[in-house]
């Protein structure tokens, strides 16, 4: 079980400094890696000062517990929110997935393999907004490779990891992670999982 510590609590606030994350197996555990060294590395493009202003959430982890993932967003900032893929041997993080809107992360329950939504648009030129485009991505943790990208929100996988569903304002759709059409499960198109628990 993969474990986001609470770090330094201040009352009232999102934020927290010194937190880490740690890999619980019965009564063992051990620090995979901490938020100082995540958002240390040049790929998180981390504000000059963090102390105060890191949030730290959505902890995942793959199904075998070979990697896991975060966000980190810096509060009160401009700088851009992450998405990072962390390898759980080494704590080494293999990719840094910054995007100013993301989420329905949800690991595969065959391999390594995270599939998320990105959102793009909807801030525009002043006075003329464009449309928010969710793109369900499918991305190998190992190697950081795009294995896919469909217009619409990542809705779950398959129980055996070979499909995904893509959810849209026409339906709910699944698509061969091998590649090929979409395939309309349903009418309905919000983020469900229908993978087994």
């Amino acid at each position: 079980m993969f474990i986001l510590t609470n770090g330094t609590i201040r009352a009232n606030d999102r934020a927290r400094d010194e937190q880490s994350i740690e890999l619980w197996s019965g009564t063992q555990k051990r620090t995979v890696t901490t938020t100082t060294r995540i958002i240390g590395d040049a790929r998180a493009a981390a504000p000059s000062v963090t102390k105060g202003i890191t949030s730290v959430n959505n902890l995942t982890a793959a199904a075998d517990g070979t990697f896991a993932a975060v966000r980190i967003s810096f509060l009160g900032t401009t700088a851009t929110p992450f998405l990072v893929l962390l390898r759980a041997s080494d704590g080494a993080a293999t990719q840094y997935i910054l995007a100013d809107r993301f989420g329905d992360e949800a690991w595969s329950p065959a391999r390594p393999l995270i599939g998320y939504t990105l959102i793009s648009g909807g801030q525009g030129i002043p006075g003329t907004p464009t449309e928010p485009k969710p793109v369900a991505t499918i991305r190998d943790a190992v190697n950081g490779a795009v294995l896919a990208e469909v217009d619409g929100r990542f809705a779950g996988w398959s129980p055996d990891g070979a499909w995904f569903y893509v959810a849209t304002s026409g339906g709910l759709y699944a698509r061969p992670l091998a590649g090929g059409a979409l395939v309309r499960v349903s009418g309905i198109g919000v983020p469900v999982s229908i993978t087994k628990p």
